[in-house]
């Protein structure tokens, strides 16, 4: 309790004048291209048999290594849960990418200078999805709200406890003395980009929600790429006109991460005679 009661107020943890905090989205979106960067390497040759090399999955891939380095640190108390901390698993993922760059910088750079318009593409997709889902948190950003809060109030704190925690388990917020005795790494992910970034976490949670969004939507797409990709290329198609793995994609991200979730529009469409949707 000593180390944590020295571990700084809120308000020294966090400032709101600082550039990160008046440009929180670029400061977010920056921490999180960022660490797909420093593992692209790794996921390149861990996903050498995909025809994107898994580039889409690299975002999700960089944001659990770090993370999963990071909590591994506070967890055995090696360090505690802080920027400096999350900084050097950074540099543990980017020596170790670093090196798999080197041993592989030819085939590397041969597949980056054919396949730059599905990269962009691939980063397109992403972005769409990020920018779409936020518009969706800007109107209505509310995590307090008495009836429309449903969860949000108690994964809002539990977000703060993590947080606010210096080593792992984090205090319960709920109950004094205590450890969090529940599930709290999806907490501990964004908490990880909240330590890095410095944003306030009222404003990183409307962050956080439409980056696991886009997370979704661009490992949907991915697969749905690679699958019709790799049956294009098979023998057996040779000579056939087949769609193109783009419009595949784009559909596996709608159907993973849009159309599943339409149940909300038909509840609003029926809101004013009840017995339609009933």
């Amino acid at each position: 309790w000593r180390v944590y009661r020295e571990g700084g107020t809120w308000s020294a943890l966090f400032d709101r004048q600082s550039l990160m905090s008046r440009l929180p989205e670029v400061a977010w979106l920056l921490a999180v291209q960022l660490m797909a960067l420093l593992a692209f390497p790794l996921t390149f040759k861990v996903c050498g048999r995909l025809p994107d090399r898994g580039y889409l999955l690299t975002k999700a891939a960089g944001i659990l290594l770090v993370s999963y380095l990071t909590w591994l640190a506070a967890s055995t108390r090696i360090l505690p849960f802080e920027r400096g901390t999350i900084l050097v698993a950074m540099a543990a993922v980017g020596r170790a990418s670093a090196g798999a760059a080197y041993r592989w910088r030819r085939e590397l750079r041969e597949w980056l200078a054919l396949h730059k318009d599905l990269l962009l593409t691939q980063e397109a997709v992403f972005l769409l999805a990020f920018v779409g889902f936020y518009i969706v948190r800007v109107l209505n950003p509310d995590l307090w709200h008495a009836w429309r809060g449903g969860e949000k109030p108690m994964d809002f704190a539990y977000l703060n406890a993590v947080v606010r925690s210096v080593y792992m388990p984090p205090y319960d917020p709920w109950f004094g003395g205590g450890y969090m005795n529940y599930y709290y790494f999806g907490q501990f992910i964004t908490a990880t980009l909240i330590k890095l970034t410095g944003i306030m976490p009222a404003v990183a949670y409307n962050l956080a929600v439409p980056l696991f969004f886009a997370l979704t939507a661009g490992a949907a797409f991915s697969v749905a790429y690679n699958l019709a990709e790799a049956f294009r290329r098979s023998p057996d198609q040779s000579g056939r006109r087949l769609p193109s793995p783009l419009v595949a994609g784009a559909a596996g991200a709608l159907f993973v991460a849009v159309i599943g979730n339409l149940d909300g529009g038909i509840q609003v469409t029926a809101s004013h005679n009840p017995s339609e949707y009933n």
